[in-house]
């Protein structure tokens, strides 16, 4: 990250107004981590498989094989699913943020007020 992104995302994570989010950003970041973390955690099994494969069995080490990477599918499919319905949910709050302040601006036009300065039109 560079250091603009950075002191964005700084900003982003101490802004009190809730004027931007830092969840996305961070939600990316998360997704990154967990798949490394299961990645280890995949590897590592695989070592365990290799360490004890003659107390294992060759049945066994190739279904442990051939599970570890499908494991590991499923896992990141899941937690990118539960992360992708939170983006969906910020994108949906800020889509309706949107739209009311559109509809109150109208609102405001329509009732004859000049929405730049508050005041009367003169029409």
């Amino acid at each position: 990250m560079s250091g603009r992104n950075r002191l964005a995302y700084l900003m982003a994570v101490l802004d009190s107004e809730f004027d931007y989010y830092a969840a996305p950003r961070f939600i990316k970041d998360l997704y990154r981590a967990i798949q490394m973390v299961t990645a280890v955690q995949c590897a590592c099994f695989m070592a365990f498989l290799i360490a004890f494969r003659y107390w294992i069995g060759p049945t066994l080490l190739f279904v442990g094989f051939a599970m570890a990477p499908v494991v590991w599918f499923i896992v990141n499919l899941g937690v990118r699913m539960t992360l992708e319905f939170f983006m969906a949910v910020m994108s949906i709050r800020e889509n309706i943020a949107e739209i009311r302040y559109i509809a109150q601006n109208a609102n405001q036009h329509l009732n004859g007020r000049n929405t730049t300065t508050g005041k009367e039109d003169p029409r």
